[in-house]
């Protein structure tokens, strides 16, 4: 029956070799130094798990994990393979993106395209596209929207001066200022620097900070009794 094997390396010129398990002391095979195995014995190098996260496959909603660091991954469920990149757009980047990352879009012209799907999407510049966002759709800076968005939330960022047509979510949370035809949310915050102005405002409930700012004509309502306007 063979022994157990165990990896050794030399002090004095770094060969590593096998020896059988208990061994006390050998001599290099290489430059022939004396080597005492309990000084010299390989333990494996011991790795730390690798961070995961939760994703959800938008055709069957089954939840899987999977490595963070991740690109691409494949449902458990239906087979469907699963984008995971993130992406930074700018105008002349007009490719049909649906990924479960997170896809910002700046630059100082404007961006055209067909349709962005993401976890998360984040406008930081004049848009002209459809955009549906699994999570969270974020305006910032001077971002602009001139097309359709759907999330369950919408933040308009901290120092926004941002602009929109339509704005259609269960959630709408206001830090900095938004001007815009229409909004359609089930619930408004506006925080204490928060300025919503929109021509229409239909909601369930809104809440409004000392310091936040409101205007417009506003009207309660079911969101889930009506249909939404259409952009």
């Amino acid at each position: 029956m063979n022994k157990p094997m165990i990896q050794v390396h030399c002090s004095q010129c770094q060969h590593q070799q096998s020896e059988p398990e208990g061994l006390i002391s050998t001599n290099c095979r290489a430059c022939g130094s004396y080597i005492r195995a309990s000084e010299s014995i390989l333990k494996p190098a011991v790795r730390s798990p690798k961070a995961t996260k939760t994703i959800t496959c938008p055709q069957c909603q089954y939840s899987l994990r999977v490595v963070e660091s991740a690109m691409s991954s494949t449902c458990l469920q239906c087979s469907s393979h699963l984008n995971l990149q993130s992406y930074e757009l700018s105008a002349g980047d007009d490719t049909q993106i649906n990924t479960l990352g997170t896809v910002t879009l700046r630059g100082r012209k404007r961006y055209e395209g067909i349709e962005i799907a993401a976890s998360k999407i984040e406008i930081c510049c004049k848009v002209r596209a459809r955009l549906i966002a699994r999570e969270e759709a974020v305006l910032s800076g001077n971002g602009s929207l001139d097309g359709k968005l759907e999330a369950p939330k919408i933040t308009i960022a901290h120092k926004s001066s941002a602009k929109a047509r339509f704005l259609i979510t269960p959630l709408l949370e206001v830090n900095g200022e938004v001007n815009c035809i229409q909004v359609r949310a089930k619930k408004i915050i506006i925080h204490e620097k928060g300025n919503l102005s929109s021509k229409r405002i239909c909601c369930e409930e809104i809440s409004v900070d000392q310091g936040g700012i409101l205007r417009g004509r506003l009207t309660t309502f079911n969101m889930e009794s009506q249909n939404p306007p259409t952009p």
